[in-house]
């Protein structure tokens, strides 16, 4: 059988591991990742490889030979371009048997699955293509399988975020393909498996998943590399020691040099080659490498040693690469890392997650306290808000700057907050050191803010208040949940700054949001509505102008429509003869602008009542929810009504005052509902939850999961911080709702407990 093997990647999230070598090149206890795949693949009954390559081919060709080796014939394609995951495996299309099944694997993971298995169940299943999936507790860091009960694939989601997770099954980028699914790949051109060939394999009912069993792991960055160095010393990964066990869990080629002086504390492996002196203790977790080095009084565990550790040194979950060394007595802290030809210098300390690049030296006595803290992010979005003190406000600055070059940012914060102030203005340093064009602005709340990035066509909005920063985008919309994720990443490695941005200041954000607002009423005309603002602070500040520009002169009489817009300017609330909600009046606005247009397309928030979309289509008009209907956030710019508080107020008053309705008269056009939101903690993992919930409810959705039943819906999605799931139901009515929430919750206690 033949297997397609990808092995051009560059792993720039390894580096420094990955300077000099291959991501797949990269040795796991002495051996290339790429090695141990195919010592799996061939006991698996694998006896021809097709390896893929592009970063650094000839290490990948001279590092594994012609395959005899590992019991195959290897014959090796390299990119001159990108080609993409299935582009590249359509350039080895000469090598695939006329009817023949063939795998497709990735040559820089690690793992234990019976690839005969997944092979069984493709031919079984009448596939054309398998993807072999797994479990993982981690799920927002790969694509998402959702799964029929015969394994029939159902749908994707590429990296989600939290909110949108409804399982724990992923991707692994190993397939079982049949030949005539190299019919469906364009030659020469750039083409991927998870974001093109598979999405139109959807509705053919060919594309299966299968759950395999065993270890598998993605050495995506140095974390996972140490983890999965761990896992093979304790046998977990199906992958088992090439060097003879002269103690149980111990280790110790034949070449190796180990003095009796030296102390090891299993799991520990000693490669060829290397040395360890007396006075060393090494271990739990420890891999000394190919000609590796420990010199006398040493100390290191968790740790990956391929160069040399030196005399008193201290290693901690720590990567020594190839030709790196650490200087006498230096401490190296958890996730640290000291890069190939890199020397830290003697007495030197290296903090958690700090990095020495490749052939980087530091001064004796020095101490790395920046880097790449791999361990665990600093920062995490929830409700598109980003907890943040002055000094992370300056690392997202910078990380926001990194984006793209060029960028044009918005700055902006509360009015009358100093903490935020101090915040905002952290923030523009950090742009600035990233290069950014920074536009510091007084419109003083978010919804200005968000209005502005869509005005003045800026790249990014950011914005400060009440001790949390959102971005919004050049749409006025926040970032999206993808962008967020992204963002976070890059605080997390680090930006690279020192590019000297610019900053400079404009006036007026509140008169200009306000008079853009205002051309949603129309021409000026006499206005028989009477409206009274109530609430003080820069958004009903900015209300009031935009009204009055639109021809609503302020009035004080008791009959007059009461408009309240929350601080941030974000909801608006109505009082008329009835109160009217922030969702109560969005609703209205919404089906307002419907009824003014009928035929047209509307927009409605991702979390809008399913009601106000029910709304929206009996009048003729198709509505489109941002975040699941394509084009919707593109709509949402242009619309704004519903997404931004000036504009619902502005555009409904000026539909009650054209049409002579009353507030009571158009919410009397919604349809009946009422919302109930629990938020329920589980032992078992979120993402295991959701996925045995889906299970229950076929007929979910995969965008998070929407369960419709007779009485009423329910949205179902894990929680961003914490091992919990928040329910959403809407009925009705309220005790309906509420009924509905109860039996979810029920049920979801019931498959948490079973776990």
């Amino acid at each position: 059988m033949l297997a397609c093997i990808l092995a051009g990647g560059e792993g720039t999230r390894l580096r420094p591991l990955t300077a000099y070598t291959p991501k797949p090149m990269v040795e796991l206890a002495g051996r290339p990742v790429l090695g141990h795949m195919l010592n799996r693949l061939s006991a698996c009954g694998v006896d021809r490889a097709a390896i893929t390559l592009m970063y650094l081919p000839d290490a990948v060709r001279e590092g594994i030979g012609s395959g005899a080796e590992y019991g195959m014939k290897i014959d090796y394609r390299v990119e001159e371009t990108p080609l993409g995951t299935a582009g590249a495996v359509k350039a080895c299309a000469d090598l695939v048997g006329g009817d023949e099944d063939f795998l497709v694997v990735s040559g820089d993971a690690v793992t234990g699955f019976d690839f005969g298995k997944a092979v069984e169940f493709h031919r079984s299943s009448r596939a054309d293509a398998t993807i072999v999936l797994t479990h993982s507790a981690e799920p927002t860091e790969y694509g998402l399988v959702r799964v029929a009960a015969d394994g029939r694939v159902l749908g994707f989601a590429e990296k989600p975020a939290w909110e949108n997770v409804f399982t724990d099954l992923v991707n692994t980028g190993i397939y079982v393909l049949s030949r005539s699914v190299l019919d469906r790949i364009p030659e020469g051109k750039k083409f991927d498996f998870s974001g093109e060939l598979f999405p139109s394999m959807l509705s053919s009912g060919k594309l299966f998943g299968f759950e395999a069993e065993g270890y598998w792991c993605d050495i995506g960055n140095p974390e996972a590399y140490l983890r999965c160095s761990m896992d093979f010393l304790e046998g977990r990964t199906g992958i088992f020691p090439e060097e003879p066990e002269v103690r149980p869990g111990i280790w110790i080629a034949k070449t190796a040099k180990v003095d009796a002086g030296a102390k090891l504390v299993a799991p520990v492996m000693v490669c060829r080659g290397a040395s360890v002196a007396s006075g060393s203790v090494l271990g739990p977790g420890v891999v000394v490498g190919p000609g590796a080095a420990v010199e006398s009084g040493a100390s290191a565990v968790g740790s990956v040693i391929s160069g040399v550790l030196g005399e008193g040194c201290e290693a901690e979950d720590a990567v020594i690469c190839r030709g790196g060394r650490a200087g006498a007595c230096s401490v190296l802290r958890r996730h640290s890392i000291v890069g190939p030809g890199a020397d830290t210098g003697r007495h030197s300390f290296l903090a958690a997650g700090a990095v020495l690049s490749e052939n980087e030296r530091l001064g004796d006595g020095a101490v790395r306290k920046s880097g790449q803290p791999h361990a665990e992010p600093r920062v995490c979005f929830e409700d598109g808000a980003i907890s943040a003190s002055a000094a992370l406000c300056f690392d997202i600055g910078a990380a926001v700057a990194g984006e793209s070059a060029g960028m044009r940012v918005l700055v902006g914060c509360a009015q009358k907050d100093a903490e935020a102030a101090t915040a905002a203005e952290a923030a523009a340093a950090g742009l600035m050191y990233g290069g950014a064009e920074v536009i510091r602005h007084d419109a003083g709340f978010a919804a200005g803010a968000a209005e502005l990035a869509r005005l003045l066509c800026a790249d990014r909005s950011v914005f400060v208040s009440g001790g949390k920063l959102r971005i919004y985008g050049p749409d006025g919309l926040p970032i999206s949940a993808r962008e967020q994720k992204k963002l976070a990443a890059a605080i997390l490695r680090g930006a690279a700054g020192g590019k000297n941005g610019v900053q400079r200041f404009i006036s007026g954000a509140k008169e200009f949001c306000a008079a853009s607002c205002a051309k949603l009423a129309g021409e000026r005309r006499e206005r028989r509505l009477r409206v009274c603002v109530s609430g003080e602070g820069a958004s009903s500040d900015t209300l009031r102008l935009a009204l009055r520009l639109a021809g609503f002169d302020e009035s004080r009489d008791e009959d007059a429509l009461m408009v309240g817009i929350t601080s941030d300017g974000f909801g608006v609330r109505l009082r008329g003869k009835t109160e009217f909600n922030k969702e109560q009046t969005a609703g209205m606005a919404i089906l307002a602008a419907a009824e003014a247009s009928p035929g047209r397309r509307i927009a409605i928030p991702a979390d809008a009542p399913a009601a106000f979309g029910l709304a929206v289509n009996r009048r003729g008009s198709a509505a489109l929810r941002v975040g699941r209907d394509r084009d919707a956030a593109l709509l949402a710019s242009k619309q704004r009504i519903g997404f931004c508080g000036l504009a619902t107020a502005v555009s409904l008053i000026s539909f009650l005052d054209t049409s002579g309705k009353t507030p009571e008269a158009l919410s009397s056009e919604l349809p009946d509902y009422a919302v109930r939101t629990v938020e329920m903690g589980c032992e078992t993992p979120r993402a295991e939850l959701m996925r045995k919930l889906v299970g229950s409810f076929p007929e979910g959705g995969s965008d998070g999961v929407t369960v419709s039943t007779v009485r009423g819906s329910a949205t179902l999605r894990p929680c961003e911080l914490r091992e919990a799931i928040r329910i959403t139901a809407e009925a009705a009515d309220a005790e309906t709702a509420r009924s509905i929430a109860e039996d979810i919750v029920k049920l979801a206690k019931k498959l948490d407990l079973k776990s």
